[in-house]
């Protein structure tokens, strides 16, 4: 990137937000060995170092939490109903919302943690390329898509459509699966 004023550091991992006078200042953490890790696998955690990187402003944008299947547990949305007893994962590892933790405990708040993306038309992956792989199967809008009972989703639960709805749907149904 040619603007002096943006900074990409890749393998440097945080560990902490430096807070001064009630504000984030900063981020403070690890410079991470390089790696040849192909994309999915774990990369190595071993630290060259630490780094300080201080700025006017401080904006926490670190991904979701759908690699972590226990904080996908605590936070699972009541309206939901309860949480399938087997979760897949349609994204790494790494995705596990380590920096949400972090952020809370240099005081921020964290709002709508229950507010999750789900693909609800997936299966495990016969070929995974990270742990819990699930990938999705059915394309839309013109599927037919059938509940654990045999009856057709109802409108508008398509594929792709409203996989939040078509999550609530499903609970609803007492079974984990269409």
């Amino acid at each position: 990137v040619g603007n002096p004023l943006v900074r990409f550091a890749h393998r440097h991992r945080v560990d902490e937000l430096i807070v001064e006078g009630g504000e984030a200042v900063g981020v403070r953490g690890a410079v991470l060995e390089p790696s040849t890790a192909v994309r999915g696998a774990p990369s190595s955690r071993e630290t060259l170092g630490e780094f300080d990187f201080r700025a006017q402003a401080v904006i926490v944008a670190s991904g979701g939490i759908g690699g972590n299947h226990d904080l996908v547990r605590k936070y699972w949305p009541k309206r939901m109903g309860r949480v399938p007893e087997q979760l897949l994962s349609g994204v790494p590892a790494h995705v596990d919302g380590r920096m949400l933790q972090i952020t809370e405990a240099a005081g921020a708040s964290v709002i709508n943690k229950d507010r999750m993306w789900h693909y609800t038309e997936g299966i495990t992956n016969y070929d995974p390329i990270w742990p819990r792989h699930g990938i999705r199967i059915l394309p839309g809008p013109s599927s037919l898509w059938l509940d654990a009972h045999g009856n057709r989703l109802p409108v508008p639960l398509y594929p792709g459509f409203d996989t939040l709805g078509t999550l609530e749907y499903i609970a609803q149904t007492g079974q984990d699966y269409t």
